[in-house]
């Protein structure tokens, strides 16, 4: 018996065609995957060089108001900004560069602003800025701050930061950091010769003495504690106070002594403040009384004032009392 056989030409040859155009296309795809992600790869780590930069430039800066605390034109005499700084690597090779717009502080203040913008030396179109505010740390940041030694009882909660230049007992609780200038002191209070830990508690279980650790007693110091720091430098504001007086005087607002019991200065939006003299102050409730015998015991509350003046406010910034 004869059998016919018949043959389709080409069908294999297109079939191949069709799985060779799949797997072009999908090489094709992966591979801008790939250079898309390492675009992108590339793309961060430049960025973040140049953020990098930008950090770099604040901390320049930080460092620089340290040593002149009223430089605010980066040390070329008042030339106008951005100042330009380039940055090295361990090579000596010029990675980059960050630019400094500096806004001094207004009349009064000590907060300086500064910006600064870092810029890759291989790609000048990859930047990246930061906006700092740095300040001179002020007096109204302490809850408390003293030249002496102090004692806090029980029962006394404390909001604020704490710092003495002298030791500190603490019985109550404290939200914030308490600090100390000493490291170790001899407290007057204990009745004792002995060394205790510049600020220590005697809340159960009491603190032990030097030279063993220092334990953490988050139950009365709940942000912690910290000794010796930097002392407060109260022979400079008492140098300070004097030159503000001097200065109220020449350019600000100088208000002598009330003859009453003080003044109240109720500050306006309008740019000028009230002037009020204290003719008395409330009495204290009857449950508050003066066990401890001190003097100049009393409230703050005003109970009579008298209308002065109005004053704009003074162009220096300085009102003296």
């Amino acid at each position: 018996m004869n059998k016919k056989y018949t043959y389709t030409t080409g069908v294999i040859l297109i079939n191949a065609l069709i799985f060779a155009g799949i797997a072009i296309t999908v090489t094709i795809g992966l591979t801008n995957w790939g250079a898309t992600i390492l675009k992108t790869t590339r793309t961060l780590s430049a960025r973040e060089q140049a953020f990098q930069l930008a950090e770099a430039g604040v901390e320049y800066y930080r460092w620089h108001l340290a040593h002149a605390a009223t430089d605010y034109t980066d040390g070329t005499g008042g030339q106008p900004g951005p100042y330009l700084h380039n940055v090295t690597d361990a090579d000596g090779d010029v990675i980059g560069r960050y630019e400094l717009t500096i806004t001094p502080p207004p009349i009064g203040s000590t907060i300086v602003k500064v910006k600064s913008k870092g810029v890759l030396a291989s790609d000048e179109t990859i930047t990246r800025s930061i906006q700092a505010t740095l300040a001179i740390p002020s007096l109204a940041k302490f809850a408390v701050v003293a030249n002496n030694d102090m004692r806090f009882g029980a029962g006394t909660e404390i909001f604020g930061p704490v710092h003495s230049n002298g030791g500190v007992r603490f019985e109550g609780l404290s939200h914030n950091l308490v600090t100390s200038s000493k490291t170790t002191y001899d407290d007057p209070d204990d009745g004792t010769s002995q060394q205790r830990f510049a600020v220590y508690t005697t809340v159960n279980p009491v603190d032990p003495n030097p030279p063993a650790a220092v334990p953490s007693r988050p139950d009365v110091f709940i942000a912690g504690r910290q000794f010796p720091v930097q002392s407060f430098d109260f022979a400079g504001l008492t140098f300070d106070l004097a030159q503000m007086k001097v200065d109220a005087n020449t350019n600000g607002r100088y208000i002598d002594a009330s003859g009453a019991q003080g003044y109240r200065i109720l500050l306006k939006t309008n740019d000028t403040f009230d002037l009020y003299r204290v003719t008395s102050l409330r009495s204290a409730p009857s449950g508050c009384t003066n066990s401890a015998n001190q003097n100049g015991w009393g409230t703050w509350s005003i109970n009579n004032q008298t209308f002065v003046a109005n004053h704009p406010f003074p162009a220096n910034g300085i009102i003296f009392v």
